[in-house]
């Protein structure tokens, strides 16, 4: 079921939709929708999880990073990162974008 969608950027996106019938709370950075349309909940339930399955933590070289760039690279580039900050805070993803932020203002030259 993981492959139904080609691009990180629609997951978090689609994790982030909102629908007149959904109702939407933020707790502790980690949004979360319930709905009476189980199947929008459903949908909502596993792009949220398989948005955060590509989030890295500080367990790796680089620190708390997710992956922003095209897919399967393993990697994050400013202009896929610029796109998602949003959704990747919404998602409780702080630590990782300060993290990926900070890298890309040391590397500026």
């Amino acid at each position: 079921m993981t492959k139904h969608f080609p691009y990180k950027q629609t997951l978090i996106t689609l994790a982030l939709t909102a629908v007149p019938t959904l109702a939407q709370t933020i707790d502790g950075g980690m949004s979360k929708f319930t709905s009476t349309n189980t199947a929008i909940t459903k949908s909502y339930n596993w792009a949220r999880k398989t948005a955060l399955s590509y989030a890295h933590d500080s367990n790796d070289a680089v620190g708390p990073w997710y992956e922003a760039a095209l897919p399967n690279r393993e990697a994050f580039c400013m202009r896929d990162v610029s796109h998602q900050v949003v959704g990747a805070h919404l998602l409780g993803l702080e630590r990782q974008n300060k993290n990926m932020h900070t890298h890309f203002v040391e590397n500026i030259s």
